[in-house]
């Protein structure tokens, strides 16, 4: 089962040391548990590497333009992992040009920002983006809470031994048991009492009989 939700971190991935800076006092206004600075591509890589869970981190910032692998690039490894895919990432630009962010929303990038960054702009892009991750995480609850509950269901399958007197069940242990045991150690099934039409015939009949 998956944790229960709560925020994430976020990471910040850009060269320069004034740009962090910045970026991340802007981001204590918003809950992270945590915000993780890297200043390289490669950096950042390998620090979602260490906790490999979408689960865990909420967004990322990432600077397009950097020594070594760009923002793109790194972007790409990111979208490409099947652990890490769904956090989602906001391209930071000095050249919001067609030409500089359309291989960014190739790869998968989700949002970018332009330089200089402007506090009202960066607040409504990351939230939009929590928006997006949050939702993410809550189907991903539901799938894990849906598997736990297929995976408790217990099912009663192949030949079960019964007494043809008592009709008790033989459980795998040789135990002999009341059917109604059995029925719930092996499924989620409870039981309410209930009389049959036959059995109510039945008792109808013998009170008929009793009386007369």
């Amino acid at each position: 089962m998956l944790t229960d939700l709560k925020t994430g971190k976020c990471l910040i991935v850009d060269d320069s040391e004034e740009n962090l800076a910045t970026i991340s006092r802007l981001m204590k206004k918003f809950d992270f548990s945590s915000i993780v600075l890297a200043r390289s591509g490669e950096e950042a890589l390998a620090i979602l590497q260490n906790e490999r869970n979408s689960m865990v981190w909420d967004l990322i910032l990432m600077d397009i333009s950097m020594p070594g692998m760009g923002g793109i690039d790194a972007s790409a490894r990111i979208k490409s992992d099947e652990e890490l895919r769904d956090i989602p990432i906001i391209i930071l630009t000095g050249h919001a040009v067609e030409e500089f962010l359309s291989p960014a929303f190739e790869v998968g990038v989700n949002d970018y920002l332009s330089r200089p960054i402007r506090k009202i702009e960066l607040l409504a892009r990351v939230k939009a983006a929590l928006r997006l991750k949050h939702a993410i995480n809550r189907r991903k609850q539901t799938i894990s809470d849906l598997r736990d509950t297929l995976n408790n269901i217990k099912t009663l399958k192949g030949l079960l031994p019964i007494c043809a007197n008592c009709k008790k069940i033989r459980d795998d242990s040789g135990y002999w048991q009341q059917v109604e045991s059995y029925v719930q150690s092996h499924t989620q099934a409870s039981f309410s009492e209930s009389i049959c039409p036959d059995c109510q015939q039945e008792l109808a009949a013998g009170e008929i009989h009793h009386h007369s």
